[in-house]
């Protein structure tokens, strides 16, 4: 009995596991189902991570929406006062 337990226990883990990874989009998926005419210029002392929350809605996963803004732009440094983003709009 005590076997079933854990098999149980150790299948509905690896089912909403599964779930979790498999739910969202790849990253070109991403990029392709989004509409990339928003421009947005940085502010001093914003991050990434602060304009990808605002747009997210918890939609998505914050390091998707991070990782597709970084592509699109083709940010491989950090942001710079005034520049230019091209963001998926809301």
């Amino acid at each position: 009995m005590r076997i079933i337990s854990v098999f149980l226990v150790t299948a509905a883990f690896l089912l909403a596991f599964a779930i979790l990874c498999f739910s969202q989009p790849g990253l070109d998926d991403y990029i392709e189902l989004q509409d990339w005419e928003r421009v947005h210029f940085v502010n001093r002392g914003e991050t990434l991570w602060e304009i990808a929350c605002e747009l997210s809605d918890n939609d998505y996963d914050i390091r998707l929406v991070v990782a597709a803004i970084k592509e699109v732009n083709g940010i491989d440094s950090l942001l710079k006062v005034n520049q230019k983003l091209i963001l998926p709009t809301d």
